[in-house]
């Protein structure tokens, strides 16, 4: 189901290609993302950016958004 809130105009394998070859990393979601996600406040309710937020922590990592509910976890945000 897509609720079209991304749309990629030249397919999400281009992108995906275009994030490895400008050397961004795309992060695995590990076994201790998931027991970090189910210590965090509830203060977002998207799951994808829950695992972000416990992401950046367990990582030491900034997180670049305008996302307020993200920015109210205790993580670094750039924006």
């Amino acid at each position: 189901m897509n609720l079209g809130k991304l749309i990629f105009p030249k397919g999400l394998e281009k992108l995906v290609s275009l994030v490895v070859e400008n050397g961004f990393l795309i992060l695995p979601i590990t076994t201790q993302n998931i027991i970090s996600v189910s210590n965090l406040e509830f203060i977002h309710r998207d799951p994808l950016d829950r695992i972000i937020v416990s992401q950046a922590k367990d990582n030491n990592f900034q997180i670049l958004t305008f996302d307020q509910n993200i920015s109210k976890y205790p993580v670094n945000t750039v924006w």
